[in-house]
């Protein structure tokens, strides 16, 4: 009986796969604030990248409700175990927490 080789799996192959795993749940997360009806208009100030299961959020909101609708929407994804929400919130009033955004980073587990 002739048994195959099992092919070795090396650093580059598992760092691809690991970029692959982190680039399908950027691609599933915008998919779904896309059919989310509160982040119509809203999505193109935001962007998403995901590394060893952390999603990173960052870009401006106008409101700190939808800030924190949008880590609830997400939160759920396969494959995230944390989100950092680094989203300033930016008021048509000239109020803006983006002054102090990096102080005020957002951990959800």
């Amino acid at each position: 009986m002739n048994i195959p080789e099992r092919k070795k799996r090396g650093f580059r192959d598992i760092r691809r796969a690991i970029q692959r795993e982190g680039e399908e749940i950027v691609a599933s997360a915008q998919c779904r604030l896309e059919r989310h009806f509160m982040f119509k208009g809203h999505i193109s100030g935001l962007s998403l990248s995901c590394q060893a299961g952390i999603l990173r959020i960052t870009g401006k909101l106008p409101s700190f409700y939808l800030k924190q609708v949008l880590q609830t929407a997400l939160r759920d994804l396969p494959g995230v175990e944390r989100i950092e929400n680094q989203v300033a919130v930016v008021a048509s009033n000239g109020l803006s927490s983006a002054a102090t955004a990096t102080e005020n980073k957002e951990t959800i587990s």
